[in-house]
């Protein structure tokens, strides 16, 4: 697909970048682009007053991204590299037993490179690896904020499953109009089954429709293994 520029002609890819409700644990809204698509990029076109976004270390590259946020009126909770740059502490807080507990060994309130608004920098430390987490809420307690980051995994969770749908070797169409179909049904199919049974499906029935799809169980016994009435 010439249009899905990445590496280099041999190495196209197509990036589908997805807002996720954690509350719902559905797609809320998704974005086809060509690999190389800036993903910071992405979630701007995406961004709504109000919510609260919570992301992995890419979205913590650039520093001056965080006032951009803050500008639309919406919160973050947003993981940054492990040797951060320019970080000027302002007020350091209390870490009170729940929060030891979760492994948050800092918390304080600093300022961030350039960025005009002060921020709040919780460091966890679990089995060994540091995270940086950054947020504009001075409002959470610290082991509140480490759980939230923690939930972020529900959306790697999420795209395991997408893909098991999305189990075809090739795809139908190689036009952008045509991915985007095939993309939309795979999330139509993913939102159905969860109609199907009122909650997101668990591995095992993840692992089910898979086998359905490929051939290797029957709608019988599809239907009886997810316990559906019809």
């Amino acid at each position: 697909m010439a249009w899905a520029l990445y590496q280099d002609e041999n190495n196209t890819a197509v990036k589908l970048h997805c807002k996720f409700e954690l509350k719902n644990l559905k797609p809320a809204q998704i974005k086809l682009t060509e690999g190389k698509y800036c993903e910071r990029k992405a979630l701007k076109a995406m961004f709504s007053p109000g919510e609260f976004y919570i992301a992995d270390r890419y979205y913590g590259g650039a520093y001056g991204y965080f006032d951009e946020i803050i500008e639309i009126g919406a919160d973050f909770l947003i993981r940054i590299r492990n040797q951060p740059r320019s970080i000027r502490v302002l007020e350091s807080f209390e870490i009170n037993q729940p929060a030891t507990q979760v492994g948050v060994v800092k918390d304080c309130r600093i300022q961030l490179g350039d960025n005009l608004n002060p921020l709040r920098w919780v460091q966890v430390q679990v089995d060994g690896k540091v995270f940086n987490l950054i947020t504009n809420r001075m409002d959470l307690d610290a082991d509140l904020i480490s759980h939230l980051y923690r939930q972020r995994w529900q959306i790697e969770t999420f795209f395991k499953w997408f893909k098991c749908l999305m189990s075809s070797r090739h795809w139908f169409a190689e036009s952008p109009e045509g991915v985007a179909i095939q993309v939309y049904l795979t999330l139509i199919a993913s939102l159905l089954s969860m109609h199907a049974l009122g909650r997101a499906p668990n591995i095992r029935e993840r692992e089910l429709l898979s086998f359905y799809i490929v051939g290797m169980a029957s709608l019988k016994e599809l239907i009886r293994g997810l316990k559906i009435k019809r």
